[in-house]
């Protein structure tokens, strides 16, 4: 780094003083140029100042070259200064990092709590997706079998009145065939009354995989919900990690809360559907 500040040629490790790195620059007119590197800033100083501190301040340089000479000052912390698109691993350096402050301690314990009650929520939910599927399938097939019922009743239906309209208008009938075709209407009500009693057992069936589609559905919906919230909220700490703001987690907090809340109803079996925000995301 040259005394401007905005070159890097050669430079010699001389040592440490006061827990930063000096280099020792090319020489020039006014005498030799150290660099020292202490708390994360680069300074120009002469060797009768090195001992003491530096005194002027020179700009940060982009690169160092080679890098195995990169002095340790050039590093800089990803939780302070971090993009907005490295949020999950500012979360992680902010676990790493929960012993430097109170709010990297909170932030930490809240996204273990929120991260532990998600993987349940996703195993729960994953588990209400196939029964949802097996209970629709369910009901499509007994639905199925109540439309093939009502297609034989109603074909019993259709072969009483044929027999009774050839029985009616043909009055000359010999009485063999007239005790056999009123054989055959009895058989045939006798079905249709069968039909209709297997009938009302198949709906009732039907309905209640309907009902159970229909609440598994509902219980879906609320992990939904929990975890649209919840991956909010681990957002909301992610940015909380890099601004140090509190409010910030507060609202953090209370999209966990509301997380947490759909998240029990879900595992409790509670009847809570907001159906405004379920529409909103469907």
């Amino acid at each position: 780094l040259s005394a401007d500040g905005q070159s890097i040629t050669t430079s010699t490790y001389i040592g440490e003083v006061d827990g930063g790195s000096i280099y020792k620059m090319a020489s020039d007119s006014a005498g030799d140029t150290y660099i020292v590197g202490i708390a994360g800033d680069l300074f120009e100083t002469t060797p009768g100042a090195a001992a003491r501190l530096p005194t002027v301040r020179l700009r940060r340089p982009r690169s160092w070259a080679p890098s195995a000479q990169r002095p340790p000052f050039a590093r800089r912390s990803t939780l302070q200064f971090a993009p907005m698109s490295d949020l999950p691993e500012t979360v992680s350096e902010a676990v790493d990092r929960a012993a430097e402050s109170r709010l990297n301690s909170v932030v930490a314990i809240l996204v273990a709590v929120t991260a532990t009650f998600m993987s349940l929520c996703n195993v729960k939910d994953g588990n209400i997706g196939q029964a949802m599927t097996e209970a629709q399938a369910k009901t499509v097939d007994t639905w199925s079998y109540y439309q093939a019922k009502s297609t034989k009743e109603s074909l019993a239906e259709a072969t009483i009145e044929q027999l009774t309209t050839m029985r009616d208008l043909t009055p000359g009938m010999a009485a063999p065939v007239r005790t056999a075709i009123d054989r055959r209407i009895a058989d045939y009500n006798t079905r249709i009354a069968r039909y209709e009693r297997e009938k009302n057992d198949i709906k009732k069936q039907a309905e209640g995989y309907q009902k159970k589609y229909e609440t598994l559905n509902m219980h879906d919906d609320q992990f939904d919900l929990s975890e649209a919230a919840l991956s909010l909220s681990i957002a909301l700490l992610g940015v909380t990690a890099l601004t140090q703001k509190r409010w910030l987690l507060a609202l953090a907090i209370a999209f966990i809360l509301f997380g947490l809340f759909f998240g029990a109803a879900g595992f409790l079996g509670w009847s809570v559907h907001p159906d405004a925000l379920s529409s909103l995301l469907s």
